[in-house]
């Protein structure tokens, strides 16, 4: 009878623990679906800004680049100031 009384004890231990660990579980889960939430909506926010923008102009574009290939050599730029 003390072996079976045993037993139970560390079955309702090992119960108990198991109970506390998906609990844990769960509230990582449950932080992660929300962090994950969160940044689907940032990036449909911003996919749906680039899709509102208009296309740049060509020529703007290689100026911009030209212009960022001089910053990058240059501590300070017009572009950071």
């Amino acid at each position: 009878m003390a072996e079976a009384e045993s037993i139970y004890s560390e079955m309702v231990e090992a119960t108990q623990e198991r109970g506390s660990r998906l609990e844990e579980a769960l509230f990582v889960g449950e932080n992660f679906q929300q962090a994950m939430l969160e940044a689907t909506q940032a990036l449909r926010s911003v996919h749906d800004n680039l899709l509102s923008q208009d296309s740049p102009d060509p020529l703007t574009v290689q100026e911009q680049l030209q212009e960022l290939q001089v910053c990058s050599s240059v501590q300070r730029c017009s572009l950071y100031t």
